[in-house]
This record gives structure tokens, sequence and C-alpha cells, in this order.
């Protein structure tokens, strides 16, 4: 009876840390660092991707190229996924601290945020599974250059000067 009971708890015991080493290894995570950018007509664009085949936690980290776009860049982060992906976290981290969440669709998601030049590094992190066969996903980072005061300022000045212009000619048929 004591060698009876003495194999079943080994078998549990076998049983369980195989269960557990399974459970561990099921969650995937991948790390991509993007250090290339492309010119968008006017911004940058950098691209990212990962096939996965069960849950995964996945991480890109990237840091604003060295360009000249003011204080301040309009940014917009979008993910496209195959529809056997489900995605439960998309989330944009920098310097240590959560600055936004994207929505979160059916095969794609977006989040918009405005970059700061204070921010040194940021993090976009993703969770999600997928449902069978294997899984892929794709991203891109755009950066856009939001202008400054004194090009709104120039704006405004040069619309007004052709608005007199406009005003003076009509004038002038008149008479």
């Amino acid at each position: 009876m004591k060698n009876t009971i003495k194999t079943i708890s080994h078998k549990l015991a076998f049983a369980l840390i195989i269960w557990l080493g399974l459970s561990a290894g099921a969650v995937n995570a991948a790390v991509q660092n993007v250090n290339s950018w492309n010119n968008d007509g006017g911004g940058l664009k950098a691209v990212f991707e990962n096939k996965v085949k069960t849950s995964f936690e996945d991480s890109v980290h990237f840091s604003f190229p060295n360009v000249s776009f003011g204080q301040k860049s309009s940014n917009h982060v979008s993910l496209k996924y195959n529809s056997n992906i489900s995605l439960e976290k998309f989330e944009l981290w920098g310097d240590g601290k959560q600055l936004g969440s994207g929505n979160i669709g059916n095969a794609n998601s977006h989040l918009s945020f405005f970059g700061d030049k204070s921010v040194k590094d940021y993090e976009l992190k993703f969770k999600g599974f997928n449902d069978f066969g294997d899984g892929l996903y794709c991203g891109e980072i755009v950066i856009s250059p939001v202008p400054e005061p004194q090009t709104y300022a120039m704006l405004l000045i040069g619309l007004g000067l052709v608005g007199f212009s406009a005003r003076r000619r009509r004038n002038d048929t008149l008479d």
C-alpha cells in the first residue's frame, strides 16, 4: 500500500512538473528595437513585425531619430494582424511611464500621440494570443512634424495679404 501511494505521488509530481514547464513556455515574448527610419513624404516611418504561434507579450523599443521637427511631433502607431490573433493590450510607454493606450479592433489597432523631445526612449507593449495556426502582426510608427507657432503666423500673414490683394483688385475693377 505504501509503495502504491508513493508511486502515485511520484506520478502526480512528475505530471505537475511537466504541466508547469509547458505552461511556462506558452507565452512568447519578443523584444524588437526600431533603428531604421525611412522618409515618408514629410515625415518618417519605421516598420516592425513578428510571427506568433501561441500567447505573446511583445514590446517594441524606439527613440526618435535626430531630425529637426521642433519641440513636438504628431505621431501615429498602427498595428495590423491576422484575424486569428486576439489583442488584449496595446500601450505606449515613455521613460518608464505609461503615455497612452491604443484602441483594439478586429484586425488592426491604432494609437496616436504627441512626441516630446524630453522623452528619450519609447516602448510599445502589446499582449494577445493566437487562436490557431501561425499568426502574424506588423506595425508602423509614423512621425509627422507639427509646425512651429512662427509657421502659423507666416501662414496667416500670407493669407491676409492674398485677401487684401484680392479685395483691392475687386475694388479696382468695379471703379
